[in-house]
């Protein structure tokens, strides 16, 4: 077996080490897995990962289901393997270079401009439809958490990373979910489909943190002193 070693100050990061121990953690898509997960709380803690990782101005660059550890009580998730993470400061051919698993590959990964945080957020939605595939067929329960999950999940992987939403306005709605106790009642998630699209398609404002879609060295370097002055 296996033991995690977790950086205490970091959310939902961990890294693997050779110790025996009774943290033994279960992959995201194992199937007897299903039912016994929060699902909402598990991706919202796995957005909270991302939103530390891009306010760091990394891109991990292999987000899916095979990198989301949950713990043997099915409560906390941890995202692990951060062979492929790049800084933004990182040399334009790294920002360039095809990398990640190939199903759950944002479509600018394959092309010629520089990778963004958008790549993290399309694998995040690519993660999340697959997992929402999944359940659906083994438990006709989850049917009031999917009809929201599967919107975000959509919005997620908009062919046009400039139309999705940042790993700030994720985190931001997963929250909402929690609070309101959401998978109660079928028709509630109509009206967060609504709210989702108007916080992520809504015209940006001073409390919103925006992404970073860089297609030039010269705008990486400016919106890297930008997001560090933002998060100053």
């Amino acid at each position: 077996a296996f033991s995690f070693s977790f950086y205490s100050s970091l959310p939902s990061l961990c890294r693997m080490t050779m110790a025996w121990g009774q943290y033994v953690p279960h992959c995201l898509r194992d199937e007897w897995t299903a039912g016994r997960v929060d699902m909402v709380r598990i991706m919202l803690q796995v957005a909270r990962s991302l939103l530390y990782l891009h306010r760091k101005g990394i891109v991990h660059r292999d987000i899916k289901t095979r990198n989301i550890c949950i713990t043997a009580d099915y409560k906390v998730a941890k995202l692990i393997d951060f062979g492929l993470a790049a800084s933004l400061h990182s040399s334009t051919k790294e920002l360039m270079r095809k990398v990640g698993t190939k199903k759950y590959r944002a479509p600018e990964v394959n092309g010629t401009t520089i990778q963004g945080f958008g790549v993290d957020i399309y694998s995040y939605g690519a993660m999340l439809m697959r997992i929402c595939a999944d359940f659906s067929e083994m438990s006709k329960d989850m049917s009031a958490v999917l009809k929201v999950l599967q919107p975000l999940g959509r919005m997620c992987t908009d062919p046009n990373p400039y139309l999705r939403p940042t790993s700030f306005e994720v985190l931001q709605y997963l929250h909402q979910c929690v609070h309101r106790s959401m998978a109660m009642k079928e028709s509630f998630g109509h009206g967060m489909v609504k709210e989702l699209k108007t916080n992520c398609l809504g015209q940006p404002n001073e409390d919103r943190i925006t992404d970073v879609r860089i297609t030039d060295v010269n705008e990486e370097q400016q919106a890297s002193k930008k997001m560090k002055s933002d998060l100053a």
